[in-house]
């Protein structure tokens, strides 16, 4: 069992594209995929970023 967070450190802050995401109380113990199977919108920005990435990639070899 994980310990509880407290204070200043109970609030995980992370960018993704530009988009700040705040998480209140993360659960140190859940995987990045259990994380964003919970939250499609961020999902979608990652999987979006990733195909543009991969076809920016593909026309600059």
């Amino acid at each position: 069992m994980a310990l509880p967070l407290e204070g200043e450190y109970a609030t995980l802050i992370f960018y993704v594209n530009g988009q700040k995401i705040v998480e209140e109380n993360p659960d140190p113990e859940e995987t990045l995929l259990k994380y964003l199977r919970r939250k499609p919108m961020l999902l979608l920005f990652l999987v979006s970023f990733l195909f543009v990435h991969s076809m920016v990639w593909q026309l600059l070899q």
